[in-house]
């Protein structure tokens, strides 16, 4: 039986759910614009209810929750009004939340399921790139390694303006070149001996020319260390991406407030200080907040700051993904 003030007519039972709640809302004072204000939703929306006009709602949860929040704002009973609203909907055809066909939730999960394969499969792609790369500039590198150049002469064939010859290899090559072949065995003999000495002489340490690359190993190690970091990065690209979505929130004061998960789970309903709704499932997440002040928000332990998103008369309504959450 329907809970009413005395203001009220005594047929109620037979007259629309937003009459009844205008004629309350006119007992009690207030104006549509008050009772918008208060429980955080757009005007229009009061106007829609008030005139029994369902269809310029988002939808049957919505309605019901407004209704319900509506109710309790005039301190009227929202049990017997919901059943009401219940018999007129199904008069108008319409179907109610627990007649809604479970293919919805079915599709979502299938969604939910192709994002995160796409995520994996993208991120495994940039591991691979990242490696091919790394392996690519590490034999560029060596490639780019050259022996040092032959010692020559200055001024004999072949030889390059920056070529060095050994001080004791030169001296040596102007004696052999001063001496005629038709010297005598006894001077050939004799200078055998100081060939032989010079070249057990330690040569001097040849020093780089200029411009020459650097040894082998120290470009092999520095390519090879690069290419080490990309697959590190890579790999923490992969790694830091949340699978399953855990959403807390903890309500100050009266509060909308409406989730959903990838795979169809949802919270729905008006909560008021105290209450704590917790919703695990699927990324991205979509959420509905009627008050942003009564509300502290967190997804896997991470705070969500609501200046990121469009809040208007303190209503924000967004969409929470895996990345967005990790660029928090």
């Amino acid at each position: 039986m329907s809970k009413h003030t005395p203001d009220m007519p005594e047929d109620v039972s037979v007259t629309p759910v937003g009459v009844r709640l205008r004629q309350a809302r006119e007992a009690a004072g207030l104006t549509a614009r008050q009772v918008a204000d208060r429980l955080h939703i757009i005007l229009r929306f009061v106007e829609a209810i008030e005139q029994d006009d369902h269809d310029a709602l988002p939808g049957t949860v919505f309605l019901k929750g407004y209704v319900r929040g509506y109710a309790e704002l005039l301190s009227l009973d929202p049990e017997p009004l919901l059943a009401d609203l219940d018999t007129q909907l199904s008069m108008q055809g319409k179907v109610t939340t627990e007649q809604q066909p479970q293919s919805d939730r079915a599709r979502m999960r299938r969604k939910g399921l192709w994002m995160f394969v796409l995520i994996v499969v993208g991120a495994i792609g940039f591991a691979f790139w990242q490696g091919q790369s790394g392996q690519e500039s590490s034999g560029e590198a060596e490639s780019a390694v050259q022996a040092p150049p032959a010692v020559t002469e200055p001024g004999q064939p072949g030889a390059r303006s920056g070529d060095v010859m050994a001080p004791d290899q030169k001296a040596s090559q102007e004696t052999m070149q001063s001496k005629p072949d038709t010297q005598p065995d006894a001077e050939v003999e004799s200078a055998v001996p100081a060939v032989e000495a010079s070249a057990e002489e330690p040569v001097a340490d040849l020093q780089p020319v200029q411009g020459e690359t650097p040894n082998r190993q120290g470009v092999g190690e520095a390519a090879q260390v690069e290419a080490t970091a990309q697959d590190e990065a890579a790999d923490e690209a992969i790694q830091v991406l949340p699978v399953e979505a855990q959403l807390v929130a903890v309500f100050e004061d009266r509060c909308w407030f409406d989730a959903r998960t990838g795979d169809g789970q949802r919270e729905v309903g008006l909560f008021k200080a105290g209450d704590v709704v917790r919703l695990s499932g699927a990324f991205p997440l979509s959420v509905i907040v009627g008050n942003v002040e009564a509300v502290t928000l967190r997804v896997n332990d991470i705070p969500v700051d609501f200046s990121r998103f469009r809040v208007r008369n303190k209503r924000a309504e967004f969409q929470l993904t895996a990345e967005a959450l990790v660029s928090e």
